[in-house]
């Protein structure tokens, strides 16, 4: 989150699943022996340059997501930071602030679908 809106990541035109669609911003994996919490740390830190204590980051939901091929649980956070952001290619092929309720097009299938369970579940959860 920025003071202006919800950040937003292109992912990169390499990546395996979705690539040039938007999602969320810093999604990543869970790396073996880390905790949600610090790979979201790592996540922000590899994508976009931002560095913070892990304490900054307020949890907001732990999400089941069912997308057919694959099923992810998926811990989301908030932070608020106005950059500056730092894109890394190829990882990241660009980055959106939009108002609350807004979403970028197209957007990937995974960030469809938890925005909608977010939506549902935690209403203003983007703001």
């Amino acid at each position: 989150m920025t003071s202006s809106g919800c950040l937003w990541q292109l992912r990169g035109y390499g990546k395996d699943s979705a690539p040039g669609q938007w999602d969320h911003a810093c999604t990543g994996h869970v790396s073996l022996g880390e905790d949600a919490r610090t790979a979201a740390v790592r996540e922000l830190r590899e994508e976009i340059g931002v560095e913070v204590d892990p304490s900054a980051l307020d949890q907001v939901a732990c999400v089941l997501c069912d997308l057919g091929s694959e099923t992810e649980l998926t811990t989301v956070f908030r932070l608020e930071h106005d950059g500056p952001f730092t894109m890394r290619l190829p990882e990241v092929a660009g980055l959106a602030v939009l108002p609350a309720g807004q979403r970028p097009d197209p957007l990937s299938p995974s960030a469809r679908l938890l925005s909608a369970r977010l939506d549902a579940a935690h209403p203003g959860w983007d703001r």
